[in-house]
């Protein structure tokens, strides 16, 4: 295998890069032999011009890709045509060499899955020269840190060798074997308290990005806490980063919903005996469930990666899976580049978070703000253009919800009832579950019955898929 030392950074040791130019001709010569390698290369082996190291290589593979057929001929009268395009081939005679480096087309794949892991080694040696980097860096966040150190390996995760397509007989197999598991009660999910919630979207299963949307004091950042003590009631991991309540405030709110006591009493310092012991024993129910609280005012997409991941391997080592993770408020996020919009900004942010539920095998519930401009029109139950700055979110999310209380604009209206919307549910049903408003203990409770009913929302605006 031939090998060249290169300079990687300026200033700094030399590395030997792996390559191997022999079989990279190899390859590009049983393709102008028989140019339906070129397809099956890709299909099979997953080779793209990331596995040719020299730049003639590169330059003739992204000339095989503009050919309607990669032959002999054809890259021959391209090459001739174009000087420019000649030099950087290597010239013409070196096009014309290249069928007689391949005698045999037999061995070409072996070569090209040869070259694929030459590719991975060199990712790798990048991976590990930006890590290096990273271990002398004085000025950024351990959580940047151990997130920019994550990013570079998984850029060296992308080269995986090609999927083959599974079959119709196997896909149905798979998802019969999932349907099995949750009738035997496996596979993990959250079950809401609200019947007729998981009645319209299942439970809250991994891999899912939530959007939950209301105006000021409508009450999400509630719903969002009451939903993580659930969540931790059923033994799974949950965490609420907030980036407008510290740490004590969100944890007065979990012992408030807990202990039902009076939230204005807590907050004024005014409580009696028995209010103070059911607080104690909040206390105890808290430190016995698996779920924590972080505090981070102007969080970035790194900084959340770094602390779920954090959350992730925390709760895993006092023994639960991880499956909820509670972001408090998006628009409050920092880190947005100079020049760019917030919708651009936003859609990053949710893009990124949907990708991040994967990876951890969780759900990610992110608050946002509504526009208030809803406030001048009549009908004030919230739609999905109410979302600020709301394209990507629409596009991003799986299930987008929004909390609507009519009491707020109307104190005849409706009061003491809140509404749970659904405006978008991928593999669910759009609606409205009404609740009663428990605002004293920050808590939303029972499913309001049917009677109650009558002066709820009659339309919701359906999503387009």
């Amino acid at each position: 295998m031939t090998k060249r030392a290169i300079k990687l950074i300026s200033g700094k040791a030399t590395a030997v890069v792996p390559h191997d130019w022999e079989s990279e001709r190899v390859v590009l010569g049983g393709i102008l032999s028989d140019p339906t390698l070129y397809r099956d290369l890709q299909s099979d082996v997953g080779t793209t011009r990331e596995d040719f190291h020299h730049p003639a290589h590169q330059a003739a593979w992204d000339l095989m890709a503009r050919l309607p057929t990669p032959d002999f001929l054809s890259a021959m009268s391209a090459a001739m045509q174009s000087e420019e395009l000649a030099g950087q081939l290597g010239g013409v005679s070196y096009i014309a060499a290249l069928p007689s480096a391949c005698p045999s087309v037999v061995g070409v794949a072996a070569r090209a899955r040869a070259l694929r892991a030459i590719t991975v080694r060199r990712a790798l040696l990048v991976a590990a020269q930006r890590i290096q980097e990273l271990s002398t860096d004085v000025v950024a966040a351990p959580d940047e840190l151990l997130s920019a150190a994550k990013g570079a390996i998984e850029g060296a995760t992308q080269l995986q060798s090609a999927k083959t397509w599974t079959n119709g007989g196997k896909a149905a197999g798979a998802a019969l074997d999932a349907l099995v598991g949750r009738m035997r009660g496996e596979g993990g999910g959250i079950v809401f308290r609200w019947p007729k919630l998981t009645e319209k979207l299942g439970k809250m299963r991994p891999k899912k990005l939530w959007i939950l949307g209301g105006r000021p004091a409508m009450g999400k950042s509630s719903l969002a806490s009451q939903m993580v003590l659930m969540a931790a009631q059923q033994g799974i991991g949950a965490g609420i980063i907030s980036l407008e309540m510290d740490v004590s405030e969100c944890a007065e709110r979990a012992l408030c919903q807990i202990a039902g006591v009076n939230a204005g009493a807590v907050r004024d310092g005014e409580i009696n005996q028995e209010q103070w012991r059911a607080l104690q024993d909040g206390q105890e129910v808290l430190d016995a469930l698996p779920i924590w609280f972080e505090y981070v005012p102007g969080l970035t997409l790194s900084r959340l990666r770094g602390l779920a991941y954090q959350l992730r391997l925390e709760s895993e080592r006092k023994g639960y899976p991880f499956g909820l993770l509670v972001v408090d408020y998006l628009q409050l996020m920092g880190g947005m580049p100079v020049g760019m919009s917030k919708n651009d900004f936003y859609g990053e942010i949710t893009r990124a978070a949907k990708q991040l539920a994967g990876e951890l095998c969780c759900s990610i519930l992110m608050l946002s703000q509504l526009n208030r401009n809803l406030e001048s029109r009549t009908e004030k139950a919230p739609q999905m253009g109410d979302f600020r700055d709301s394209g990507a979110i629409e596009a991003d999310a799986d299930v987008i919800l929004y909390v609507y209380r009519p009491e707020v604009y109307d104190e005849n209206m409706r009061p003491g009832e809140v509404d749970i919307g659904i405006l978008k549910g991928r593999s669910g049903q759009i609606g409205v579950v009404p609740c009663a408003w428990e605002g004293s203990h920050y808590r939303f409770g029972e499913q309001v019955p049917e009677r109650m009913k009558d002066e709820r929302p009659k339309t919701i605006r359906r999503v387009r898929e």
